[in-house]
């Protein structure tokens, strides 16, 4: 299982380079996608944090959506959209995680990505986990 929290995911699985895009594209059991409410208000605030206009933001965020739906003809996917001011991008395959962190003024794909991987004691691991199911639990599917 592929699991995405992204704010648009572009990097990650929208553009025929990002990434996920090739390993997607072959089939994989489940791809779960979060990703910002392009008509929400922390999608109004990201997009004046990162100093581009709503507008384009948010069609950012639609394109993604777009092609993740494209994928859903041959693989699982499940697009869901949360509104709260990013803090952190998460990509999670099977058991580990990968994760970096949004800044007022730059995005995720600028920050460092630090591996954590499931363990006895992994106490981070546990808090992303529970982190990302809240998150989907709250938000909204629309594929």
């Amino acid at each position: 299982m592929i699991e995405i929290v992204a704010v648009r995911g572009l990097g990650i699985v929208a553009m025929n380079d990002s990434l996920l895009r090739s390993v997607v594209s072959r089939g994989c059991p489940t791809v779960s996608a979060m990703l910002l409410d392009p008509n929400g208000e922390a999608a109004q605030r990201r997009a004046r944090e990162v100093g581009e206009s709503w507008g384009v933001f948010k069609s950012g965020i639609e394109f993604s959506v777009a092609r993740l739906e494209e994928l859903s003809t041959h693989t699982d996917v499940r697009v869901y959209f949360y509104d709260m001011l990013p803090t952190w991008r998460v990509l999670t395959l099977d058991d580990v995680q990968f994760v970096s962190a949004f800044g007022e003024n730059h995005e995720g794909h600028t920050s460092r990505m630090y591996k954590i991987a499931e363990s006895s004691h992994g106490a981070l691991h546990r808090g992303f986990r529970r982190f990302t199911h809240e998150l989907r639990n709250q938000a909204v599917r629309i594929v």
